[in-house]
């Protein structure tokens, strides 16, 4: 997996981690190991290289109370638009969500970062992502 030389100084930080493969019958499922923290967090912070195939998730987490913030890049915003426009508009309409727009290319696949854990996956050195994730619970901001 490429890690950007950046990320790759600060990896050390985010303390004991675990590497998360999923079953082949579970491959569009979010782990427990990721789930349960989201649902118990306040705050979380969703930034994506890629067509948020989880947009639904998101929704939920806001509908609970759980601020969500997300981050796409300018092209996956586009086609956001496109294909789930009913979608994002429950998300945007919900009171304290917010959504970004990135002009810059963002290097990981995506990142999910909670009060309660850090969830990332990486794209592979030949540009594909593999739905594999790494996952570093702890407290990391209030």
């Amino acid at each position: 997996m490429c890690l950007p030389s950046r990320l790759l100084n600060l990896i050390g930080e985010l303390g004991k981690c675990k590497k998360l493969i999923p079953e082949k019958t579970h491959i569009f499922d979010y782990p427990p190991e990721i789930m349960d923290p989201l649902c118990r967090s306040k705050t979380v912070i969703v930034i994506s290289s890629f067509l948020p195939c989880y947009l639904n998730l998101y929704l939920d987490l806001s509908k609970r109370g759980i601020k969500v913030s997300l981050v796409l890049e300018k092209i996956i915003y586009r086609k956001l638009i496109s294909d789930c426009r009913n979608e994002l508009k429950g998300y945007i309409n919900i009171e304290n969500q917010l959504l970004f727009v990135c002009e810059d290319k963002i290097e990981l696949a995506s990142y999910i970062i909670s009060n309660q854990n850090i969830t990332f996956s990486m794209i592979s050195k030949d540009g594909r992502c593999y739905n594999h994730e790494i996952l570093s619970i702890g407290r990391w901001y209030n």
